[in-house]
This record gives C-alpha cells, structure tokens and sequence, in this order.
C-alpha cells in the first residue's frame, strides 16, 4: 500500500487526528528543549534534537500534502 492510500484510508479515522495531535505535540516539546541552556553547551544532544525536528517536520509536511 503506497503512503497516499494509506493516509486516504487513515484519515477517516477519528484515531487519525489523534496521531497527527501527538506528532505536533513532539514536536513543540523537542523544539522547547532545543532552547534549553543547559543543552546548549552540548553539540551532540543539539544535533539529535535537530536532527529529530527535522524528521517529525517532513513527516508531518508529507502527510499535509497527501490531504489535499
């Protein structure tokens, strides 16, 4: 099943908006520990939290274009 069907399928679900609430959510919350000062000292630890932002951010863009 290609992510188009999928997504087509999935978002007639009430569980759906569920999903998409969490991945906002961990988003804002990755983003809030990206500005913590005891973080900015560590390259690494900002890196992955990069890193992580960016995945959620192209997941969260493929599923907006997949609905409209």
């Amino acid at each position: 099943m290609s992510i188009e069907r999928s997504i087509a399928v999935l978002e007639g679900l009430p569980e759906w908006k569920s999903v998409l609430e969490y991945l906002n959510n961990e988003r804002e919350t990755l983003l809030n520990d990206f500005h913590s000062a005891e973080l900015m000292t560590q390259p690494y630890v900002l890196a992955r939290l990069g890193g992580e932002i960016a995945t959620i951010d192209r997941i969260l863009k493929q599923f907006e274009n997949e609905q409209h």
